[in-house]
């Protein structure tokens, strides 16, 4: 079945973000399944951490891919 927004879902690049020096800085990314889940395994340091995906525009439509914040204190 589709729900007409697969597209906003499948192989969307999200990037896992820590904060260090003041700035955040991409440690891993992955795609997202077609049902927009990802999974990706990164070290278990304390500190801040989110995730971003970008904007996805599909013709004049624009989705954006939910990626929620992952936010983890020392």
């Amino acid at each position: 079945m589709s729900d007409g927004f697969a597209a906003c879902r499948r192989n969307v690049r999200v990037r896992i973000q820590r904060r260090m020096s003041g700035e955040w800085r991409t440690i891993e990314a992955t795609l997202t399944d077609d049902t927009g889940f990802y999974r990706e395994r990164i070290p278990d340091r304390s500190g801040r951490y989110r995730t971003v995906a970008p904007r996805v525009e599909l013709a004049n439509d624009t989705c954006r891919r939910a990626v929620s914040a992952v936010v983890r204190n020392a």
